[in-house]
């Protein structure tokens, strides 16, 4: 009797699940229950139904969402990893499970499921979250496996292209890493460096060497940046491609000032002297120096390679090219500045009259070198001011205070008066003043040199 006894409380619990089952409608009040809020009645009976083997879908999902609300989430899984079972291709619950792996921290579960999610409703955001969790975890071949998967596909980004290519490339495997950074290099702006030049490394490892060269020319066109187009110089010259150091170097000239100099002095750096020598005879040739200070240049750069007889050859080359005779001067110009006008005298045939009138400054400074006082001063009476550059200037002065001091105050004065002294003439003025006694002007130039400095400093300060 006591055994009957103690066993009716589970009879009992027993018979009033079977009677609910039992009930007609028992899904309508399930649904009525959560209507009504009463959320605990509704699982206990869902959960009721699946003891009882009900196992479709709709049950499961529905007892798998109330259990994820009452904080169950490793019951909420069973039952989701049930309903996924039967219906595999269901994104939303699918994204649920993904997340409830998540909280309890099964990554690999996670990831399967988010693997599973992707295959069947690919999107940006799923990509993105898969490669997120790959990287924070350290899932190297599995990140790579699917950016492989991914690519020529609309679900990449330029980032996920940067990334294969650099896990590529690092594996030497240089036709992937190419193929995913010349798709980078398509669709981004083009002011993202450095994926752009980790792709002409690749090219150039594959020995594609004018693929890499007009990329690479269009890169620098738009970045104007000496340090990288220094770097593409440089791989050129390394790769044994001295030709296409040199036409890379000599172009970028057109959009940094004096590239070639800086690029020849690297390359001398870095021991590639045949690239830096040909470089710079064949600049030296065409552009060749358009000022003196680009021929003094010139000559700094040949010494450091170590060929002295270099700017004699091109001098003479020069002076006998129709056109080129300007270029001649200036070199020769630049060997007297650096070596006195002795090293030029088995050159001095080369400068006619004719080529001397095309740049009196220098005509007027050999003239005067060799002793001809006369001879300079006809010279310099035909120099004009106003042409002067501003490297020619401070030479202009110095051949002024010793050929003709009346002849050049006059000149800076007349400049003063019609507004068009160049501002570092305006000491030179006052000095000149100074030595004349002309007191008032030298004032009047001082102030107006101080205020001058003012003006660029208070400039500079507001950059």
């Amino acid at each position: 009797m006591r055994a009957v006894m103690r066993c009716l409380p589970v009879v009992g619990v027993g018979a009033l699940v079977m009677g609910f089952l039992a009930l007609p409608g028992s899904e309508e009040r399930i649904t009525m229950l959560l209507r009504d809020g009463r959320t605990v009645e509704a699982r206990h009976g869902l959960e009721a139904l699946y003891r009882a083997g009900d196992r479709r879908p709709q049950i499961l999902l529905q007892v798998a969402n109330l259990e994820n609300e009452a904080g169950n989430l490793a019951d909420s899984i069973r039952y989701l990893e049930a309903y996924i079972s039967a219906r595999p291709d269901d994104p939303i619950p699918l994204q649920t499970l993904v997340d409830l792996y998540q909280a309890t921290g099964e990554l690999d579960k996670s990831l399967a499921t988010l693997e599973q999610l992707f295959a069947i409703a690919p999107s940006p955001e799923s990509a993105d979250k898969l490669l997120g969790l790959y990287q924070l975890h350290g899932r190297l071949d599995a990140e790579e496996k699917f950016l492989r998967t991914l690519f020529n596909t609309p679900y990449i980004k330029p980032d996920g292209l940067v990334r294969l290519g650099a896990i590529a490339a690092n594996k030497n495997d240089f036709d992937s890493a190419s193929a995913a950074l010349d798709l980078f290099d398509r669709r981004s702006d083009i002011q993202k460096k450095t994926p752009r030049i980790t792709l002409f490394h690749v090219l150039i490892e594959q020995r594609r060497y004018s693929e890499a060269f007009e990329k690479a020319l269009d890169w620098t066109r738009a970045w104007k940046d000496s340090d990288s187009a220094l770097d593409f110089t440089l791989t050129f010259a390394r790769a044994g491609q001295d030709e296409l150091a040199c036409n890379f170097a000599k172009l970028q000239d057109a959009t940094v000032r004096d590239f070639t100099f800086s690029a020849v002095e690297s390359l001398v750096a870095k021991g590639f002297q045949n690239s830096a020598r040909k470089l710079l005879s064949d600049w030296v040739m065409d552009p060749g120096p358009k000022t003196v200070g680009q021929a003094k240049r010139f000559l700094e750069l040949s010494s450091q390679l170590g060929d002295g007889s270099m700017p004699y050859k091109a001098m003479f080359k020069l002076a006998r090219t129709s056109g080129k005779e300007r270029s001649a001067m200036l070199l020769g110009e630049a060997i007297v500045d650096g070596r006195g006008a002795a090293s030029l005298a088995s050159s001095r045939k080369l400068f006619s009259p004719r080529i001397l009138r095309q740049r009196p400054l220098f005509a007027a400074k050999l003239a005067l070198a060799e002793g001809n006082a006369v001879l300079a001063r006809r010279y310099y009476a035909t120099i004009d001011y106003s042409q002067l550059t501003s490297d020619d200037r401070t030479t202009w002065i110095s051949l002024g205070n010793k050929l003709d001091p009346n002849g050049i105050y006059e000149t800076l004065i007349y400049a003063w008066r019609a507004g068009q002294l160049a501002p570092e003439f305006r000491t030179a003025l006052a000095d000149i003043a100074s030595a004349r006694g002309d007191w008032r002007m030298r004032d009047a130039a001082l102030r107006a040199s101080d205020a001058q400095q003012r003006r660029t400093r208070l400039s500079r300060l507001n950059r």
